[in-house]
Formats: C-alpha cells, structure tokens, sequence
C-alpha cells in the first residue's frame, strides 16, 4: 500500500519544447488532481519521453534527443519520488539526430539506453550502457548490421533484451528480432520473423511470454495489424494472427499499433486522422480501435470494437480494485459516438 501511494502521490508532466518561445518554468494544472507542469529541459522531435520507473518509486528516469548547432545530444534526467531534480546531463555519446529513445533496466544500477542516430542511410540501432550517475560504460553497441532501421520496441526478459525492429528496404523488408546481452550488446545476428513488418509494439506477460503487435503496409492506403506472442525461452513466434484491417484513404494518418495487458487479456490499440482542410472549411475525424484477446491465446481473431469516447473531457471515474496499482477508472458509457470530429 506504500509503495502505491509514492507512486501515486506525484503526476509527472514532462515538457518537451520545439520552438524557441519563452515558457514558463511550471505549466498551467491540467486539472485538480493534478500538480503544475516542471519544465525539465528541450527537445527537438515530436516523440514521447523515454521514462523508466525504478520497482520501488525512489527514481524515475528520463530521457529524450535534442539537436542543435553545438551538437546532437541524449539529454537525461533522474528525478526523485517527489519529482525533485537530482541528475539533468547531455549523455557522453557521439550521437546524430538521436530519436526514438528507450530505458531499459537489466542489471543493478544501470540502464541501457538504446536509440536510433544517423542521417539518411546511415541510421542505426544503438544501445548503450549508462551507470547511476549518469555515466556511459563502454562503447555502445550497434544492435542491427544491416538495414536501416524505422522503429523498434524493446523488452527486458531475463537477464537481457529482447529487441523487435523494423526496416522497409530491399531486399527483405520487414520485422526482425535480436536479444542483447545484459551489457546491451547483441547475441547474435538478427532474424526475420515478419516479411513487410513495421511499427512493432511489444509488452512481457507475468508468465515470461512477450506479446507483440505490428503493422504490415498493403499500399494504397491500406494497411493490417498483426498479433503473436515470442517465446524468450524457446526463440520462437506464435502464427502471426491479422486483427485490425485500416483503409486510410488520402490524407489521413495512421497511429500504432500500441499495446496494454490486464490479468486475463492483452489489448491491441490502432488509430487514424484525417486533418482538416481549413480552405474548404468542415471538420477533420479520426477514430480508435480495438481487440481484446484472452492471455491464454485465441485461434481466431475477435471482432474489432471501437473506443468510445466521452464527450465530457472529464468523465466521472468509478472506484475499481484488482491486482494493478489502479483505484479509479473512467467511466466511458453514455458517449454519443465513437468517431470525434475537430471543428476547423
């Protein structure tokens, strides 16, 4: 119960700015339950804040990628339970553009920090090892040899990473695997385990299994979403099962997939937008869908349902009690439509 109410004392709110407009050191609430935004630092890509939280809620590590004219940098943060500010360094490691920033614990005061850098066709795979203070252990390491990698997910299992990452060049696009050690280097060389796999999302189960989700691209605006489960012990991936089927049409964006488990079920989430034309006046819509799948597995696909979402931006919240450290959910029913426009 203790270690729940330090985790729930203190919202972090982690400001990321792109523009070189003045701001103010602490944000506005974004409600009453809520503390002020603290401004932690800058960033230079539109992607979330890599964040690690240590078991017991006495750290919370960030980290995020910041380009600049004096030179690309990984920028870290460690914070205190009550979201003091006790480390806020640039990483010693020669980086270019780094995005797409992953913390992940494997050893006793260390992370490993992986991340994409390079321009172009040089893009990369890295992954590298920082101590408690902050400080880079060794070289780091390049987790894909060939390739130039898009996206990737990464899952400590054990005593290393798991590593799921995607590529689109000839000529065997796809989606690969490679397990690192727990000094962040690669095992061995990486495999294919989805041809035209892309966008991969993965989360560990509490039986050591690893559940995955990934887009594969059809052209012409379509696109399929894709589930199996990877096996760290026996190295091998489930049959992949189609889930979700998107026609996007033009103009219109595709977020996902992304991922949540509960005690009995895994939760495959996808989304689109279509943005409005502020000529032609009218609205944009999007929509949010998803599957629900039992944790034991499922030989065919369940239907899809879409995510209803209130029209209330602050619904009431129901008190629930289980296994996770959750003491109210928001209550979704009663909304009007699954489909949200935007006015233009």
């Amino acid at each position: 119960m203790r270690k729940r109410s330090v985790l729930c004392a203190v919202a972090l709110v982690v400001l990321l700015l792109v523009s070189c407009a003045p701001l103010p050191r602490r944000s506005a609430q974004a409600g009453p339950d809520w503390s002020r935004g603290q401004l932690l630092g800058e960033g230079s890509f539109s992607e979330p804040v890599a964040i690690y939280a240590e078991p017991d809620g006495s750290r919370v590590h960030l980290g995020w990628g910041r380009a600049s004219d004096a030179g690309d940098r990984i920028w870290y943060v460690q914070l205190d339970a009550q979201g003091k500010v006790l480390l806020a360094q640039g990483l010693a490691l020669w980086v270019r553009l780094p995005h797409r920033i992953s913390l992940v614990a494997t050893r006793p005061g260390e992370l490993v920090v992986l991340f994409l850098s390079g321009l172009g066709e040089e893009r990369r795979l890295f992954a590298a090892r920082i101590d408690a203070q902050g400080e880079v252990l060794g070289r780091p390491a390049q987790v894909n040899a060939t390739g130039v990698p898009d996206d990737y997910a990464a899952v400590a299992a054990g005593d290393g990473i798991e590593v799921f990452w995607s590529h689109d060049d000839a000529p065997a696009p796809g989606l690969y695997h490679v397990r690192l050690l727990g000094d962040g280097q690669p095992e061995g060389e990486s495999t294919l385990l989805a041809p035209g796999g892309s966008a991969p999302e993965a989360r560990l189960a509490t039986d050591g299994q690893i559940h995955l989700a990934w887009m594969r691209v059809l052209g012409g605006g379509e696109e399929q979403v894709y589930y199996a489960c990877w096996s760290p012990q026996t190295r091998s991936l489930s049959a992949p099962l189609r889930v979700g089927h998107l026609a996007l049409g033009s103009k219109a964006l595709r977020y996902g997939p992304a991922m949540a488990l509960s005690a009995t079920h895994v939760y495959v989430l996808w989304s689109w937008e279509r943005q409005a034309a502020s000529i032609l006046g009218g609205a944009g819509e999007g929509e949010c869908a998803y599957v629900a799948l039992p944790l034991e597995g499922v030989a065919h696909a369940p239907a899809v349902q879409s995510l209803v979402l209130p029209a209330n931006p602050v619904p009431h919240y129901a008190s629930v009690a289980g296994s996770f450290a959750c003491c109210r959910l928001a209550d979704l029913s009663g909304a009007p439509s699954s489909l949200t426009s935007v006015p233009a």
